[in-house]
């Protein structure tokens, strides 16, 4: 299973955006040629990029009023990848946050709080197939990785995977994580794309109350989160939900984790 890792918004203080969406996209890896294969055709039908293959369909540029108004080729794009996305057999799992008020001090190389939340649901997702149990998740983060992680992020996951009590118990997660080139790996196009739906509809108060009926680009917005929504799943763990799409509470954004170090067998 490749789980592609993306972020909406800027989970530091000083970020432009009032909300921020860092979004799991899971995908099959057998699914994985038919979902390429579908977007670069779009891309070459649809944008007039001299090296389509390049063509990035990123949400801040996509995903904007003046896009439904003014581009019907590059909304059609946008339209056929929610379609794909409908279609087919992935899961999305996302953790929503409001903009931290002030410096969070995240420390050198240990995974946040958001991240931590959402490998869990990965690990959660993955035990729950129980039909593919030697099934595992294979991390996959655009090359630039989430914003503002002192030391970086991929020994912070690692060093979470391997280190730390809660990250060793999520067996079913390759503890090394990939980081790739958004312009040519579908899977990160398609978290860019489904991470800004969710933080703009949740900026836009669009979860719990419906968009005007002359107000074209929030339809649309409500149509795609509703599709996203769609491939979520909420896992009970004794008494406690742990739910798909996960709003953290601001007291998480401050806490310090717990950093563990252990010489014990993986």
């Amino acid at each position: 299973m490749l789980v592609y890792i993306d972020e909406s918004g800027q989970g530091h203080y000083k970020g432009a955006n009032p909300r921020v969406a860092v979004v799991a996209v899971c995908v099959p890896e057998g699914l994985h040629r038919y979902l390429t294969g579908r977007l670069h055709r779009w891309k070459h039908d649809l944008t007039d990029d001299p090296d389509p293959e390049l063509y990035e369909p990123k949400g801040k540029h996509l995903l904007k009023p003046k896009v439904i108004a003014e581009s019907p080729a590059l909304w059609e794009l946008v339209e056929r990848i929610f379609d794909l996305i409908l279609e087919s057999d992935i899961a999305i799992f996302a953790v929503i946050m409001n903009r931290p008020k002030k410096d969070r001090k995240l420390q050198k190389r240990v995974l946040p709080h958001e991240c931590r939340r959402l490998v869990e649901r990965v690990h959660l997702y993955m035990e729950s197939r129980k039909e593919k149990p030697e099934d595992l998740a294979v991390l996959v983060f655009d090359g630039e990785g989430l914003s503002g992680l002192p030391g970086g992020l991929s020994p912070a996951v690692s060093r979470f995977l391997f280190r730390h009590s809660e990250g060793r118990s999520y067996s079913r997660i390759v503890e090394t994580p990939l980081f790739v080139d958004s312009r040519i790996t579908p899977g990160i196009q398609f978290a860019d794309l489904t991470a800004s739906v969710i933080r703009q509809c949740h900026e836009r108060g669009l979860v719990r109350s419906s968009p005007s009926t002359d107000d074209p680009f929030s339809l649309a917005l409500v149509r795609f989160y509703e599709i996203v929504q769609s491939k979520t799943k909420d896992f009970k763990i004794n008494q406690d939900i742990h739910y798909g799409f996960y709003e953290m509470p601001d007291k998480f954004l401050y806490q310090k984790e717990k950093v563990e170090e252990t010489d014990q067998e993986t």
